[in-house]
């Protein structure tokens, strides 16, 4: 799968790009601010995505509507406790941090393909 990563914390985003490589999928691209991760998911053909809940001190919920547009399932990672998340990450599969792999790749083969997730 074609895979996007939705994280600020440079070495956690090279730890799930090297896993997610690992186990035969292609990371299109790695964005550490809601800003950036949009511009991704307008530009790039993505079939998933992990999404980091808290970017740079901000909510990642417009990343989540943005995905939710296109039809691209997301699981969504954070420190945070679940019920802290906001808007559209309501719902989304969940992670705890730390993330551990196998967990990880689990929730990705669980996610609906992409457009399913409407």
């Amino acid at each position: 799968m074609r895979v996007l990563i939705v994280e600020d914390e440079f070495l956690i985003a090279q730890m799930v790009a090297e896993l997610l490589t690992d186990a035969g999928h292609t990371v299109v691209g790695i964005a550490g601010s809601v800003d950036k991760a949009i511009e991704k998911i307008e530009q790039h053909d993505i079939d998933v995505a992990i999404v980091d809940a808290n970017l740079k001190g901000l909510c990642a919920d417009d990343v989540g509507v943005e995905l939710r547009e296109h039809g691209i399932p997301f699981v969504v990672t954070t420190g945070y406790s679940q019920r802290q998340l906001r808007g559209a990450l309501v719902g989304a599969p969940f992670l705890k941090k730390p993330i551990v792999g196998s967990d990880l790749l689990a929730s990705i083969d669980a996610l609906p393909r992409k457009n399913e997730a409407r």
